[in-house]
């Protein structure tokens, strides 16, 4: 009987002892802390091995827009259609950012291209944010973003003064200053970074209230301000002006500047909207002169049948 007794005494001993180390100040028993477990290193997208080919392919998330090759030429969206073989590796990129890499290739039975897409982002909401973004997959090897461009909103008076003389150029002096982006960027890599700005005012109203013509004249542009022998020059990229609602109307504006040819320059990538199509244009910027290296029209999907 003592011997039980004494067992009983010695597991209350025990247990107040236990419960005295795991308690706070007011005696509650405290959660073992979590620990997080380690998030994996994100791959580099421009680290992926690439197959070799004589051909750098550009495609944005649903259609080829392109082919570069080894020759220096390029070959139309319909040609290249037929150059997709399935094994092909994308580098994804947008505005400021290499996204990640898109792989297998294929074509769906609208035609359009499925490609799929491994961004190394963890965090979901980043995630998200980056895949709606305008970008652009290219095949090649080279890194087509070696210099990143700044969105440029402090300088909006400049701006407007770049757009304002080519209105007055065009005969548009009373026409509205509607700057939609702006950025700067080193596009030739020499240490001095360039200003391009896309502004287009495209007033409907006016056009219906004046039956089809309005007298302050409608536009839209993309314009480049670079600096040449000393001097700076506001050089048109692209552009459409009228005093008339135009036959096919296109908003012009310039989301990315990339190397797409791997010379060392980032051409201007111009992506021009209308009611039923999107044209997208590759320019490379010479001296004082633009030049269109490439360009290519891709029906909006509810005009495909």
């Amino acid at each position: 009987m003592k011997k039980a007794l004494l067992l009983v005494s010695l597991l209350v001993v025990l247990t107040g002892v236990t419960t005295s180390c795991s308690s706070g100040n007011n005696g509650s028993v405290q959660d073992t802390p979590t620990i997080a477990a380690p998030t994996a290193t994100p791959i580099d997208p421009l680290s992926i091995k690439k197959p070799q080919s004589d051909y750098s392919i550009v495609v944005n998330r649903s259609n080829v827009l392109g082919t570069f090759n080894k020759n220096n030429t390029w070959t139309n969206a319909a040609d290249s259609q037929k150059i997709i073989k399935g094994d092909e590796v994308f580098t994804f990129y947008s505005f400021d950012s290499v996204l990640g890499t898109g792989i297998k290739p294929k074509y769906k039975a609208d035609k359009t291209l499925d490609i799929t897409q491994d961004f190394p982002y963890s965090n979901k909401d980043e995630l998200s944010a980056r895949v709606f973004i305008y970008q652009l997959g290219i095949s090649g090897p080279w890194n087509a973003l070696p210099r990143k461009p700044e969105a440029a909103t402090g300088n909006l008076i400049n701006y407007g003064k770049m757009v304002k003389e080519v209105l007055d150029k065009n005969a548009l002096p009373d026409s509205n200053i509607s700057i939609k982006k702006s950025a700067v960027i080193d596009l030739d890599g020499d240490g001095t970074k360039e200003q391009i700005v896309s502004a287009y005012d495209y007033n409907t109203a006016n056009w219906f209230s004046s039956g089809g013509k309005d007298g302050k004249g409608t536009y839209s542009m993309v314009v480049l301000n670079k600096t040449v022998d000393g001097k700076e020059q506001n050089i048109v990229v692209r552009d459409q002006y009228t005093k008339n609602k135009p036959a096919k109307e296109y908003i012009y504006f310039a989301p990315l500047f990339l190397d797409v040819d791997n010379d060392g320059n980032m051409e201007i990538v111009v992506e021009g909207k209308s009611l039923t199509s999107s044209t997208i244009e590759f320019y490379r910027v010479e001296g004082s002169k633009v030049r269109n290296i490439y360009s290519t029209e891709i029906p909006n999907n509810d005009t495909k049948k």
